[in-house]
Parts: C-alpha cells; sequence; structure tokens
C-alpha cells in the first residue's frame, strides 16, 4: 500500500526542471544587465558630447578673433575680449580655458576631438569621438562677429 508523498525519481526530476528554469533566469538576467550597462555607456558618452557642442556653441557664435584651431585644441578671443581655449587632455576630459586661468572640464570619456576652421573663417567644425568608439559626432558651428 502506498502512502502519500514524492518518490526519489520525481523529486530529482522536478530538481531538475527547477534547475533548468533558474539557470535560463540567470542568463536571461545577465544578457540584460550586459545591454543596460552597454546602452548606459552610450547614452552618458552622447550626453557628454552633447554637452561639448552646447557649450562651444555659445562662446563661437560670439568669437571676434581666432588665435588658434587646429586638431584637439582651438583658442580664440570673443567680441567682450575673452580669451577661451578649448582642448582635449591625456584623460579624455575636454577642458575649457577663459583668459589662461585654470580650466573647467566640459566633457569627459571623449577619445578624439577635432577643431577645424573653414576657409572663409565663417565656421568652425567639431568633430568628436567617444572613447567607446560608438558616437560619432560632428557640428559645424557658425561665427555670428565678423573676424578680424
Amino acid at each position: 500500500m502506498r502512502q502519500g508523498g514524492f518518490t526519489l525519481v520525481e523529486c530529482i526530476v522536478a530538481l531538475s526542471i527547477m534547475a533548468l528554469v533558474l539557470m535560463m533566469l540567470a542568463a536571461w538576467q545577465h544578457t540584460a544587465s550586459i545591454i543596460w550597462y552597454r546602452n548606459a555607456n552610450e547614452v552618458d558618452a552622447e550626453q557628454q558630447i552633447e554637452d561639448l557642442f552646447s557649450a562651444a556653441a555659445m562662446q563661437i557664435h560670439d568669437v571676434k578673433t581666432v588665435l588658434f584651431c587646429w586638431g584637439d585644441e582651438t583658442e580664440f578671443v570673443l567680441g567682450d575680449g575673452t580669451y577661451i581655449n578649448y582642448h582635449l587632455n591625456a584623460h579624455g576630459e575636454v577642458i575649457r580655458e577663459v583668459n589662461g586661468n585654470g580650466g573647467e572640464v566640459i566633457a569627459t570619456g571623449i577619445r578624439r576631438l577635432s577643431f577645424q576652421l573653414s576657409a572663409d573663417e565663417r565656421t568652425i567644425s567639431i568633430f568628436a569621438i567617444s572613447k567607446q568608439g560608438k558616437m560619432v559626432e560632428q557640428h559645424t558651428i557658425t561665427i555670428r562677429r565678423r573676424l578680424s
């Protein structure tokens, strides 16, 4: 006569199925966290590059004189006589210096930065690549004031 309960074979089968389901859930969770982390880094890189372009655009519109604009550095004078320098340091930070006094980090995680002044000296193009290498952005900013 059989009493209520489970046999050893039934318990082993149930535990095997449960282990299989748990392993599938763990793999799914791991994959989801990797995707989330990658997307978060890409969004952060995109935001850093947009912050760089926004900060530079506001000042480049009011440039009076471009002193230097090539490679990863540009220096110019605003209409009010303020000297502005943007450059990329070895740590992937874009630094903005005002009148040669220290520097403010305006973007991080940048692998490559390039400034180019057009032949007619009316626009400055900024090209940036994030350290992840996936965000490639280029903005061309028109200078409102006439260069001297």
